[in-house]
């Protein structure tokens, strides 16, 4: 058993020792200057140009607005069957 074992990791050994030619290789050569301008990015000028995500405050802003201490058994009701469908 103790043959195996040692033969095993000879072997390993072995084989890991081993050069590999491709690593000697470089992966990218390098250059000296880019060869290209890099292409401008489009940007928007203004932050209006930009599509409007709601947040949790635009929420919270239209709950207030909706629901009053009258209806808010209503409200609960409408949320509750938009849930199970």
């Amino acid at each position: 058993m103790r043959t195996i074992v040692l033969l095993c990791i000879a072997v390993s050994l072995s084989v890991s020792c081993q050069k590999n030619e491709d690593a000697s290789k470089p992966l990218i050569q390098a250059s000296a200057a880019p060869s290209a301008a890099p292409a401008p990015v489009a940007v928007a000028s203004t932050p209006s140009a930009l599509p409007s995500i709601p947040i949790e405050e635009d929420f919270e802003q239209k709950a207030e607005a909706a629901i009053t201490a009258s209806n808010v058994n209503q409200e609960l009701d409408k949320l509750k069957q938009e849930i199970g469908q």
